[in-house]
């Protein structure tokens, strides 16, 4: 064909792991993929709409967490002066971490669960959270988890006698920001172009969930985004007062979104030295 889509070779890589992080899926990639492989085009929802199609050139880095208090129990009636409340101390750690939180820095630490403590009439001994953080670039991620990991050790949180909590972090999972880059931002403008030539309104957007990508993009060229349009990922529910909406797509959506797509391969295709994207 003249455009080429079929006169050049194709590696499809298929991630099955949706919504659970993915341990070598991009190391798989980086043994099977081509030395000389042109870009990676990955085909999550585009958050635009069928007006204003949207490319994704930048997302977040999100590391996972787990952190342990243990105390020293103690009967909450005859004893409370010799327990070391290990609930007391992780509330207190949970707290300064929440406190991490930087909209204007583009940082944020969530709280995921928290649980402690068995029955009401004894101080706990032992205390577990969850948490996740989430950054733009990977300063702020860094100094965040450097702040994260910090907590562990002994607490300040203690018995009448001086019996000190203690406190275990844990990193569950880590994954770096996929920051702007100018082998992306090459990707984005051939998009761009190939929208301009169709009519087409073609947007850049930071996305804060994580995808393939965070992974990808050291190692190849990548750009993300070039699936159809929709909105409320995740949700899986409507509800009849409609303050719950139900994942959605555009069907719509499928035959521009290919044809803007098929347009910018075919442009990446005819002049990959052009545009510069090449593997570091």
């Amino acid at each position: 064909m003249a455009n080429g889509l079929f006169e050049c070779d194709w590696v499809v890589a298929l991630n099955a792991c949706e919504e659970v992080d993915s341990e070598d899926f991009g190391a798989a990639c980086q043994r099977q993929f081509p030395k000389e492989h042109t870009a990676c085009l990955l085909f999550e929802a585009d958050g635009g709409t069928s007006d204003a199609f949207r490319v994704v050139r930048q997302r977040k880095g999100r590391g996972t967490f787990r952190i342990q208090t243990i105390g020293r129990g103690a009967h909450a009636g005859a004893q409370h002066a010799r327990g070391a409340n290990a609930v007391v101390e992780l509330a207190r750690i949970v707290g300064k971490l929440h406190g991490l939180t930087d909209y204007d820095a583009g940082l944020t630490v969530n709280i995921g669960s928290i649980r402690g403590g068995t029955v009401e009439n004894r101080v706990p001994h032992e205390a577990t959270a969850s948490l996740e953080m989430r950054a733009w670039s990977l300063s702020a991620y860094q100094a965040a988890e450097s702040a994260i990991l910090a907590t562990g050790g002994q607490g300040k949180i203690r018995s009448a006698d001086g019996y000190p909590c203690s406190s275990r972090v844990e990193t569950i999972h880590a994954t770096a920001p996929w920051p702007n880059n100018p082998q992306t931002q090459k990707l984005v403008e051939i998009w761009e172009s190939a929208g301009a030539a169709l009519s087409i309104a073609v947007e850049c957007e930071a996305r804060g969930g994580l995808s393939d990508g965070n992974v990808l993009w050291p190692h190849f060229p990548t750009i993300d985004g070039l699936g159809p349009c929709g909105d409320f990922s995740h949700c899986s529910e409507r509800s009849a007062d409609g303050s719950k909406e139900q994942e959605w797509v555009d069907v719509d959506s499928f035959v521009r979104k290919s044809q803007l797509n098929a347009a910018a391969i075919a442009t990446l295709i005819r002049e990959p030295n052009r545009w510069g994207c090449h593997p570091k």
